[in-house]
């Protein structure tokens, strides 16, 4: 019996020295976790810290007829103060093109430390209402009449318009130059009645209503009957319900 306690207390004390030298253990390991944790964190900080360095230079591409080149880098001036992963393109992207005269914007990244950013103007396509000008984003400009190039189309409407109109001019032109006519002039009326003008001098006159139907009727009726007849006509009129009148010279 007594060798039986005897056992009993010795298992005992092997047991609680196993526990104790696992719980020392313990201890020991969990400082080397947080250091190697440290260690792996700074690493992390210092790796970005290098790669988001501040941007140096910003290469702006162009050809800057109308676009000041000045205006831009004046608008842009805060953005050296950003890392280059920090750096926003979109942002950049939108503050460019809300700059008069600019169409589209493209912005690259360029390591380590620069951005690349090319800017496509708008063009000159017409005259509003002889007293403007009109850009391919249908933008009205007060510009000075002498340098504006010559034969440029002509846009009518009311005030307030030139979107609009811009925009049906779009769809129309798609087509005429399909067919190799030249569009001299388009024109929106007070009461929203639609017509234009193909070289050399024919007037289309389309009406306020049910447009696309009869802007398809007229490419219907040029391709089948009047290609060949086309210099003796002074307008045709399609604002009939069907057919068309026809007006020669």
């Amino acid at each position: 019996m007594k060798l039986l306690k005897q056992n009993k207390r010795k298992n005992k004390r092997v047991r609680k020295n196993y526990f104790s030298n696992k719980s020392n253990t313990s201890k020991k390991i969990k400082p080397i976790k947080i250091l190697l944790s440290i260690a792996a964190i700074s690493l992390l900080v210092a790796f970005y810290l290098v790669l988001n360095r501040p941007i140096e230079a910003i290469n702006l591409n162009g050809d800057f007829k109308r676009v000041s080149k000045k205006v831009i880098q004046k608008n842009i001036s805060n953005i050296t103060r950003q890392g280059y992963l920090d750096f926003n393109l979109n942002e950049l992207k939108l503050t460019i093109e809300s700059v008069s005269w600019v169409q589209s914007v493209t912005v690259v990244k360029k390591w380590p430390d620069k951005i690349e950013v090319t800017i496509i103007e708008d063009d000159v396509v017409g005259l509003w209402n002889n007293q403007s000008v009109l850009n391919s984003s249908g933008e009205v400009f007060d510009v000075d009449q002498r340098t504006v190039p010559s034969k440029l189309i002509k846009f009518y409407g009311p005030e307030g318009t030139n979107k609009t109109v811009y925009e049906k001019y779009i769809i129309f032109n798609n087509e005429l130059i399909g067919r190799g006519l030249i569009l001299e002039s388009m024109e929106y009326s007070v009461l929203g009645s639609w017509s234009f003008t193909i070289r050399p001098n024919i007037k289309i006159k389309l009406g306020n209503s049910e447009l696309s139907q009869r802007f398809e009727r007229f490419l219907l009726v040029w391709d089948e009957s009047l290609l060949d007849n086309y210099d003796q006509i002074s307008y045709i009129d399609f604002r009939y319900t069907e057919g068309f009148a026809l007006k020669r010279r």
